[in-house]
């Protein structure tokens, strides 16, 4: 009898903390989409109230500068606007991506291909771009490239002037390794949506969520993002 009564207790507890991990893993996504979409109705919120100020003046003024001026100002805060909801659908994509149809990519080689969108920028700021090495991994071609040239604009877009970026591959890992002015204290942070830390990392220059799509497809993989960053640089590495 005694026994009985024990597995029947052991059996009740087994199946209340399924259901609580089960409970807790339901809260816990929830919180993240309203996290979530409250942090992007409040970064919305900046630019619509800028539009509307200046749509107000625009319609005030007489002067043609100013006119112009105005029309430009509504103009880039639309575009940023419309930039900031398309990551918001791309983040909502990268968190229901389930990779069922994987071949075998070469990192390296791929991000050679990727890259040609920015080598433009990259040699308007004197910015040394390397590649060197393999990394062969069995992946979602089409999703793996979005992570991919995540890495890459990121690095494009917060490297200064005359600095570097090297791609490198060793067999079981991509980094992307760039130069920055300042370290970030907590980088475990910049795969949450929307976070900005400083100065050289925040304003109209991203929405926030490039490295939360990132970290979502290479989850989905059951691959690993690892962030670090020191004085002078800033590293992405994917290990597959």
């Amino acid at each position: 009898c005694g026994i009985f009564t024990f597995v029947t207790l052991a059996v009740a507890l087994v199946s209340a903390l399924i259901r609580y991990t089960r409970m807790k893993a339901a809260w816990d996504i929830e919180d993240y989409r309203i996290n979530t979409s409250n942090a992007l109705a409040h970064d919305l919120k900046t630019p619509l109230t800028a539009m509307i100020g200046y749509a107000q003046n625009l319609k005030e003024c007489e002067s043609d500068d100013e006119r112009g001026r105005y029309a430009d100002s509504i103009i880039e805060n639309a575009v940023y606007t419309n930039e900031l909801i398309n990551s918001y659908f791309e983040l909502s994509r990268a968190e229901q991506l389930v990779t069922k149809k994987r071949q075998n990519c070469e990192l390296v080689g791929l991000s050679k291909e990727l890259f040609s969108k920015y080598a433009a920028a990259a040699d308007d700021r004197k910015i040394t771009v390397s590649f060197e090495g393999e990394c062969s991994a069995e992946c979602d071609p089409d999703s793996i490239s979005r992570a991919v040239e995540n890495l890459l604009s990121n690095a494009v877009k917060y490297t200064p002037a005359c600095g570097s970026i090297k791609i490198a591959g060793n067999g079981k890992a991509l980094t992307v390794t760039n130069t920055v002015n300042e370290k970030i204290a907590d980088v475990s942070k910049l795969t949450e949506p929307f976070y900005k830390p400083d100065n050289s990392r925040s304003g109209r220059s991203g929405s926030g969520l490039g490295l939360a799509i990132v970290k979502q497809i290479i989850d989905a993989h059951s691959f690993t993002l690892t962030l670090e960053c020191g004085e002078d640089d800033f590293t992405a590495k994917v290990t597959v």
